[in-house]
């Protein structure tokens, strides 16, 4: 079931995007992912999605396309958690995850607002991840659509990282259009409201895509067999911990948080440890969850 809907595309404009992106590649093969190539050539999915989302312009779609493909190509997502350069940090705290699915089948992602922190330093590290855990919930959802969970429980005006939610709208749009369904804003405390009154400006969409609920009513969208503790449920998959990060094949030779900061971003010590201290107490969170 899919709650967006999408304008009528002609399949011979889908033929011309394709063969369009075909000649791209023909002449500049470097640039692109040849998984990307024939995944577009054997589904129509790929080439549909742009011509949705700019209403058909087949100039448009294309161009949108091969510039899409070939960031694709620069991530190197295939091989994103075997060369993981960044601590582990925000996939051992839970920060953002894939889950369970809903009552309809979807592909679920979460993202835990009270994880976030605007820390200047550490932008290069959140937008790489976000970029990734984008990607590989559209590539496991597919045509079926995938939903956002925004949880700000607990959350402040000290997680209003404005950057980060920017930046994951952005890359929805550009790289990823029509694959997100729909998005479930949890427990949205009033002192943010004008904060998300912005970000609604950035989606662009109707209101019928935002969903704003409690806890107390997940239960319209999941079973509770599909739902994380913290979430009201008893799902028993992890979602943070080692086990997510060998799970995910991260290297366990990737740096602890304080030589991250230290060898690769060379901030001072003093600095390093204010970092840390930030994101301490959300780890020893983690690490109390999986005792318990």
């Amino acid at each position: 079931m899919r709650f967006r809907k999408f304008i009528k595309v002609e399949p011979e404009s889908i033929v011309k995007v394709r063969e369009a992106v075909l000649a791209a590649h023909e002449s500049d093969k470097e640039s692109f992912d040849d998984n990307d190539i024939k995944k577009m050539v054997s589904s129509d999915w790929t080439c549909f999605r742009f011509l949705a989302f700019v209403n058909g312009d087949v100039d448009g779609a294309t161009n949108a396309l091969i510039d899409s493909l070939k960031w694709r190509k620069s991530k190197n997502f295939n091989s994103f958690t075997t060369h993981y350069p960044y601590p582990d940090l925000f996939f051992r705290m839970g920060t953002v995850f894939t889950y369970e699915p809903d009552k309809w089948g979807h592909q679920t992602l979460y993202v835990r607002v009270k994880y976030l922190r605007k820390i200047g330093e550490l932008k290069p590290l959140l937008s790489d991840l976000v970029d990734y855990i984008l990607w590989k919930t559209d590539e496991a959802s597919g045509e079926s659509g995938w939903i956002l969970i925004m949880d700000f429980d607990g959350a402040g005006l000290v997680n209003a990282d404005i950057d980060t939610l920017s930046k994951m709208i952005s890359t929805l749009k550009t790289h990823f259009p029509c694959g997100l369904d729909f998005i479930l804003v949890v427990d949205l405390p009033w002192i943010l409201k004008g904060f998300w009154a912005l970000v609604k400006t950035w989606v662009g969409s109707s209101d019928s895509l935002i969903k704003f609920v409690s806890r107390k009513s997940i239960s319209d969208y999941f079973e509770p067999s599909n739902v994380p503790d913290f979430m009201g449920g008893n799902c028993k998959l992890p979602y943070c911990g080692d086990h997510v990060v060998k799970s995910l094949g991260i290297s366990d030779k990737c740096p602890d948080l304080f030589s991250y900061c230290h060898d690769t971003l060379k901030l001072s010590d003093r600095r390093c440890s204010e970092i840390e201290s930030i994101y301490q107490p959300y780890l020893d969170q983690s690490v109390k969850k999986i005792i318990e």
